[in-house]
């Protein structure tokens, strides 16, 4: 339930809340954190002046799905038609990369996109919301950054959302591969580093996704099991998390020929650096051969943000190759 407890004035950078670590506390040791009303007191902070704050969720990252973002993109639509210079979105870390990579395939953006989150609840000593959060604002309220696509702000770093990574549980968790930061924060002020060419932005006409395409990770000795259920149970669109530069053994090829026939089936590479191969294996189930089959490279991006670029598409009532040019390095 949307509730703002900040007056809205139309040059203030807009804070959306979907939830999180960075809105959590532990009320005591042994209960671990839970969600509480922690940015509110923040955000009334002299340091947070200039924002407006809209509470539009209050989850942890495994609640959020593909609804939630398709909702938030209309509500920053909404503020930037309504003249705000800047938008910063703060949203659990677990699942904060699928949401940042979801808004830059969806929002038409008239400023700066911002996602951030924490990695320790709010009353943990040594806390990193606040910090975030105020390099995020100050990130939102930089022209340059307009045309950089949404960005992921953590620990004064702005990473793209299309190769932003959580990498670790704990402690400064995220990365961006194959770049690195494109902009950080430096005494109040952002740093350009590098630039990135735009991605094409996928409007939902709908009220709700229509298709949800699913993610299976290949595995050693894979005798195709896990991907036999599909056959009868179809999908809209399916991604693989394939071994090494987007192989897999012949029993899941087999497989994935049949599906290809009538889905989308997008091989993505379970490394976590560099683009899935086209050209350089032509045993069965080598990238040579998934290519002949019909299925599709994911290029450089990971398995995660494959199946949420996928879903988009298919919501947005994409055909194979216009997915196919998307994908395409």
């Amino acid at each position: 339930m949307p509730n703002s407890s900040i007056p809205s004035t139309r040059q203030q950078v807009a804070v959306i809340a979907l939830g999180g670590t960075i809105a959590m506390r532990a009320v005591d040791p042994h209960s671990g954190a839970v969600p509480d009303d922690s940015l509110t007191p923040l955000l009334e902070d002299a340091a947070f002046s200039g924002v407006t704050f809209t509470r539009l969720h209050d989850l942890p990252s495994c609640e959020i799905g593909f609804d939630h973002l398709l909702e938030l993109a209309r509500v920053i639509e909404d503020r930037f038609r309504e003249g705000c210079p800047g938008i910063v979105v703060t949203t659990g870390t677990d699942t904060l990369e699928e949401v940042a990579f979801a808004l830059e395939l969806l929002v038409r953006r008239s400023g700066p996109v911002i996602v951030t989150g924490a990695m320790r609840y709010a009353n943990a000593i040594g806390a990193d919301g606040p910090v975030n959060l105020l390099s995020a604002i100050i990130a939102a309220r930089e022209p340059a950054l307009t045309g950089a696509g949404v960005l992921v702000c953590m620990n004064e770093e702005l990473y793209p959302a299309r190769y932003t990574r959580k990498t670790a549980t704990h402690g400064h968790g995220f990365q961006s591969v194959p770049v690195g930061p494109v902009a950080r924060v430096i005494e109040g002020r952002i740093l350009v580093q590098a630039e990135l060419p735009p991605l094409p932005l996928f409007p939902i006409a709908h009220a709700a996704f229509v298709h949800k395409a699913a993610l299976i990770c290949a595995a050693f000795d894979d005798d195709g099991a896990a991907y036999e259920h599909l056959l009868h149970r179809p999908v809209p669109g399916l991604v693989v998390e394939a071994l090494g530069g987007g192989h897999v053994s012949g029993a899941v090829r087999d497989v994935l020929e049949k599906l290809a026939q009538s889905i989308p089936v997008v091989i993505a590479s379970r490394t976590g650096y560099g683009p899935t191969l086209s050209a350089s294996y032509g045993y069965r189930g080598g990238d040579i051969d998934l290519r002949r089959i019909g299925t599709i490279g994911a290029g450089l991006f990971d398995a995660r943000k494959a199946r949420v670029a996928l879903t988009i598409m298919l919501t947005a009532g994409c055909g194979h190759e216009e997915i196919a040019a998307f994908f395409a390095p």
